[in-house]
């Protein structure tokens, strides 16, 4: 009798997973049409932004950065993200009016992206051959391009994912899937992006300049995601968010004290993971070979980097997406903080042995990209429960404010993360054993967190 149930257990889990990886086409059309928007998303995010803070630490190794100049190059892409995030939150909609929305941005973000690419790699940087500032206008006027474009490309790049989870939201609404079911597939497309990213940045130019080259070789990517906002059919208003919700003040949500005390908690938890990033890849071009002959850290091991942590968070955005509810989704929380005490912890550990560049490294680099798992475990875990986590502690009246507001917030406390490391690079075990504690300390306060998720509809058969 024991073996009838473990092995009917078996067959359970193995049912779930086949419903969490193959939905019906014809059933749910729209969910299967915002997998694919989802896919080119992640595929323009691999491409680009999974590069972006490597490239900005390249131009403080390269072009010769004061702390001031590097950490004001990493304070404003995040700063432009929050900035981006609330703007959007007032002109969120109907689906057919954000996806107008989203084309324009579609098509500003093309015309930037080239700007940078071409700007960048053709303009003289003011340097001389010892790297001493020759030409103080070039030298500051590239700098400028180098700071402005991100910091612009952020903010629409997040005002973009605002309204594309608001259509997501409505898809799911009207079909019962599951924010996880559209974005499954998507976080496996840095698997194979990134490691092409990395080839190409390094295969005609040096230093820097590979990523620009990339990033402009990668902005089609942008043009087929305008091309694909036609693919919907958009609701004629939407049936996620009702108009009256938008009436309710941000001053009534900071009344529910379960959801400030959760704005704390995930305001260490999501920029944990997206400083982390930003630290591995200002530790990453410490270790590169000082000359150039290329050891075991350059732009396609990079591209390894990111793949395999996109292989773990697919991983944990399929576990979550079918089984992270009821008391499990607060303890994808608390997992996340484990995680990222144990990355933290250990790059802190391994940074104290090794602060420059090395000859070979191949093994370092293995250990590297494994450490990085975690991170993408921390964020299928994020992706998965955040904004469930949202929805329940404040309510349907509520919902849409908090959705927006907390990423806002998010990424200012990443900026402000992002501006202090820089300074503290001659001893940047500091900065990861910092990261550390802010996780021991989300930890040991995510206990006190007082949530479970229902489901609000049927599942998904």
């Amino acid at each position: 009798m024991k073996i009838y149930f473990y092995l009917s257990d078996i067959f359970s889990i193995i049912c779930c997973m086949s419903d969490a990886l193959f939905l019906d086409r014809k059933k749910y059309k729209e969910t299967f049409k915002a997998q694919i928007f989802y896919i080119f998303v992640s595929l323009y995010e691999g491409m680009v932004f999974s590069f972006l803070t490597l490239f900005l630490n390249e131009c403080r190794k390269n072009l010769s950065w004061s702390f001031l100049m590097s950490s004001f190059s990493l304070f404003l892409p995040p700063f432009g993200a929050a900035i981006g995030t609330f703007i959007s939150s007032f002109l969120v909609s109907s689906q057919k009016k954000n996806l107008k929305l989203m084309r324009i941005i579609c098509l500003s973000s093309f015309v930037l992206i080239n700007t940078l690419g071409l700007l960048g790699l053709f303009l003289p940087n003011g340097l001389n051959g010892n790297g001493l500032v020759e030409n103080s206008f070039q030298y500051y006027f590239l700098y400028s391009i180098f700071v402005i474009i991100p910091f612009l490309l952020m903010g629409l790049h997040w005002s973009f994912l605002s309204f594309q989870t608001s259509n997501i939201a409505d898809i799911n609404y009207a079909e019962k899937t599951r924010y996880g079911h559209v974005c499954l597939y998507g976080v496996l497309v840095p698997l194979l992006a990134s490691p092409i990213a990395g080839l190409i940045a390094e295969s005609l130019f040096h230093s820097y300049k590979g990523y620009l080259f990339l990033f402009s070789i990668s902005s089609p990517t942008i043009l087929i995601l305008f091309g694909l906002t036609y693919l919907f059919k958009p609701f004629d208003s939407s049936i996620y968010h009702q108009d009256e919700h938008e009436l309710v003040s941000y001053k009534d949500l900071f009344k529910n004290k379960t959801y400030v005390f959760y704005l704390l908690l995930a305001s260490i938890w999501i920029p944990l993971v997206w400083v982390n990033d930003s630290l591995s890849s200002n530790f990453w071009t410490a270790l590169e070979s000082s000359n150039d002959v290329l050891n075991a850290f350059n732009p396609l091991t990079w591209g390894f980097f990111i793949a395999f942590s996109s292989l773990m968070e697919f991983v944990f955005v399929f576990i979550n997406t079918k089984f992270g509810f009821g008391k499990k989704v607060k303890f994808s929380l608390t997992l996340s903080f484990i995680l990222l005490f144990l990355l933290s912890t250990s790059f802190g550990i391994i940074s104290i042995f090794y602060n420059g560049p090395i000859q070979d490294g191949l093994g370092l680099v293995l250990v590297v990209i494994a450490l990085h798992s975690l991170k993408g475990m921390a964020n299928g875990l994020y992706l998965t429960s955040n904004i469930m986590m949202l929805h329940s502690i404040v309510g349907p009246k509520y919902r849409r404010k908090a959705v927006f507001i907390a990423p806002c917030i998010y990424q200012l406390v990443n900026s402000i993360l992002q501006f202090v490391y820089p300074y503290l690079t001659s001893f940047r075990y500091i900065s990861f054993f910092v990261l550390s504690f802010l996780a021991l300390l989300g930890f040991i306060l995510s206990f006190f967190l007082n949530v479970s998720i229902s489901l609000p509809h049927k599942n998904v058969e």
